[in-house]
């Protein structure tokens, strides 16, 4: 970077005033740059530069125009370019230039993180306060998205920290959802999705909804809603199409002429979980739908969740073929968009799955053999499950991000090399923030932009706050994550970092996984002795040696934090408690399944079990300091209340129980003193 003093910097803006979109990212450059330079000498001025008269300046320039176009000697259509020109008497030119104005605003934001900021959270971003002016030496930036639409989904069938934002009318969840959306614009989107509950007060979110779309719209971003199809599948209070299939189309028109009181761009129409519809009435519905949004409501468009699950019933008999039921909509209108799903940190090409998949490269099969067919096809991966899998474990797991870079950089260079049609759209699936999990979310939105990149290039775009120590703080993320694949990808290690419910339970009982499933402590009782061995070799073994490679990245993690500034500390100390709560749930899992081990074996147990109640108590220890650092009220996230969910509660409750740490306790206690089972009324349910 290149120091200047204020006077010297001159930023030119478009001369005649923008659409409200560019003017907003306008007043948010002088803002930042107020606040990181320490200074409100700032000159923005609405014109073209005049070179001659402004020799020994350094000059911005904000432009769509032709001029900048010849300037630059290069053109792009959808994306912008930044570049430093040195001019003749020594006066010295950042050109910022997009085709138009939209793409010029992104190409704001971009400007301000070269400079150092990052918007990482939509409540708190990173602005280091440099006192001074500084610039980039040398800058030639070209970007394009390789995705049309580029956007978040909030999963508002969960209790998560944006529920009140966008579902409970009020002018702080106003605010909220507008930060929402600014963070959009900010991380280069233009699409926002959230769940729609049949429960919610219509009455008062009806406006609600409609000022969060007026001012999404007036930032460039498209609104979608997510609702159900059938209420047979509907298992989470959805906003539900149709409950019958008896006049089924008066419900399903009623239905959405009710919901379009709001000014939708899209309807996301999801399938549930677990249960089917008739196959050849599922279609006809969504001809209907297809064709009664095209008359009624044609601005909107409509789209479908192809949604996993690899169970019996869910493979169904349709024109004399058997079809996944969620890949039912390629013989519906070809009007209606595809958004494949996959869950957890499973991505498209690995050898892994959950909901009895053995991988989900059926999904990416499905997405390739629509776009030969010229169908429009969006993707829809998760950044968090939640659900006793991850955040509310609570367990910082940023495999997630390596697997959204192995779909993005994977799809990019598989659809190029078929010579397909890029798939139209990103769309991330987002169950929560907290415990490092924005991170997912911020860094896959940069991916959309620079898809071909390698991954190291995104661990680096978070490490570059941390400055001199950048170095240290990616080889510590790339390290973490690198174990991550190792032990609990490769090696299968995850669901005993996982915890579980009564649900969870319930589900078992119906041969249902969400989440895969660690073997049972009562599995124990009927196993041999070789079996017990090789649980112990290719399960046990393995989590200790994880647990035990994490203390020396700890450290370095806690040294990092130590000699950081303040301002930096508070980021660098949410890494550090997400690997140290990892490493303290591998070695709770460890000694659990060593006292039932042991216990079992008529052997000493109980300096297991204690050693598994101590390292939860420490745990709970770093879990309740992370409280201060939440960005939303302490109550919203983990309080336990009635609200529009199923879940009477916020959505880190369970991880600040630590709920899911005990009942295993118990679960083991039980099956080392009665050689059995434990019947669910012995074991605390979780989920209240």
């Amino acid at each position: 970077m290149e120091k200047f003093s204020p006077e010297e910097v001159i930023i030119y803006i478009i001369d005649e005033k923008s659409d409200t979109n560019l003017e907003i990212s306008y007043k948010d450059l002088k803002f930042y740059l107020e606040r990181i330079w320490g200074t409100k000498d700032i000159k923005i001025i609405r014109g073209k530069p005049d070179f001659s008269t402004q020799k020994d300046k350094v000059i911005i320039w904000f432009t769509s125009s032709q001029d900048g176009k010849d300037l630059l000697k290069d053109n792009i259509k959808d994306g912008f370019i930044i570049k430093r020109i040195n001019l003749s008497g020594q006066s010295k030119l950042f050109i910022i230039y997009a085709p138009d104005e939209k793409n010029l605003s992104y190409a704001v934001y971009k400007f301000l993180e070269l400079l150092g900021i990052r918007f990482f959270h939509p409540m708190q971003e990173f602005i280091p306060e440099y006192k001074n002016v500084y610039l980039p030496r040398d800058i030639n930036l070209k970007l394009s998205p390789y995705f049309k639409t580029r956007g978040t989904h909030l999963h508002l069938l969960h209790p998560i920290e944006y529920f009140n934002s966008f579902n409970i009318a009020g002018d702080e969840n106003l605010e909220e959802a507008k930060k929402f959306i600014d963070y959009i614009v900010k991380t280069g989107q233009n699409y926002i999705q959230w769940s729609i509950l049949k429960t919610l007060d219509f009455k008062s979110w009806f406006e609600h909804a409609r000022k969060i779309i007026g001012y999404a719209h007036a930032r460039g971003v498209s609104v979608g809603a997510e609702i159900q199809l059938l209420g047979i599948s509907s298992l989470q209070n959805s906003y539900v199409l149709t409950e019958s299939e008896s006049n089924w189309q008066e419900q399903i028109a009623s239905q959405i002429d009710f919901l379009m009181q709001v000014p939708w761009d899209n309807i996301e129409i999801g399938f549930g979980e677990f249960f089917s519809g008739e196959p050849e009435k599922v279609v006809e519905m969504l001809n209907f739908i297809a064709d009664y949004m095209n008359k009624n409501h044609p601005k909107t468009t409509v789209s479908v969740v192809n949604h996993i699950g690899n169970y019996p019933e869910l493979w169904v008999k349709y024109n004399n073929q058997t079809v996944f039921y969620y890949h039912l909509p390629k013989f519906a209108n070809p009007r209606i968009i595809n958004n494949v799903h996959t869950v957890f940190f499973f991505d498209l090409y690995r050898d892994w799955g959950m909901y009895n998949h053995p991988n989900f490269h059926l999904q990416r099969e499905y997405m390739m053999e629509l776009l030969k067919e010229s169908r429009v096809v969006r993707y829809k991966p998760e950044s968090a499950y939640w659900a006793t899998a991850d955040i509310d474990v609570p367990a910082f797991l940023p495999e997630y991000i390596y697997s959204r870079w192995i779909d993005i950089n994977g799809l990019v260079k598989e659809i190029s090399e078929k010579k397909l049609p890029m798939i139209e759209g990103h769309v991330i699936f987002s169950s929560g923030h907290e415990w490092g999990y924005w991170m997912t979310d911020y860094l896959t939105a940069k991916m959309l932009w620079e898809a071909e990149e390698n991954f190291e290039h995104f661990i680096e775009n978070y490490a570059q706050i941390y400055g001199n120590c950048q170095d240290d703080m990616k080889r510590i993320l790339l390290e973490f994550i690198n174990m991550q694949t190792e032990y609990l990808f490769e090696n299968r290690l995850i669901p005993y970092i996982s915890v579980e419910d009564f649900y969870d339970d319930i589900g078992y009982m119906a041969q249902i996984e969400t989440h895969p499933k660690r073997v049972q402590f009562e599995e124990f009782l009927s196993m041999s002795q070789e079996e017990i061995n090789s649980f112990e070799n290719r399960v046990l073994k393995k989590i200790y040696e994880m647990a035990e490679k994490i203390v020396p990245l700890e450290k370095d993690t806690e040294k990092l934090c130590n000699g950081s500034d303040d301002f930096i500390k508070i980021w660098c100390l949410e890494i550090l408690d997400g690997i140290k709560i990892v490493r303290l749930r591998l070695l709770h899992s460890f000694n659990l399944y060593r006292a039932v081990i042991d216990g079992i074996q008529g052997k000493e147990y109980k300096n297991s079990l204690e050693e598994a109640v101590k390292l939860r108590e420490e745990a709970k220890k770093v879990v309740s300091a992370r409280e201060k650092y939440y960005r939303f009220p302490l109550e919203r996230l983990v309080g336990s209340y009635q609200n529009p969910t199923i879940y009477p509660f916020g959505y880190l409750r369970l991880a600040h129980t630590m709920c899911g740490w005990e009942r295993q306790e118990k679960q083991a206690s039980y099956v080392i003193e009665n050689k059995s089972k434990p019947p669910l009324s012995e074991l605390p349910t979780c989920i209240d």
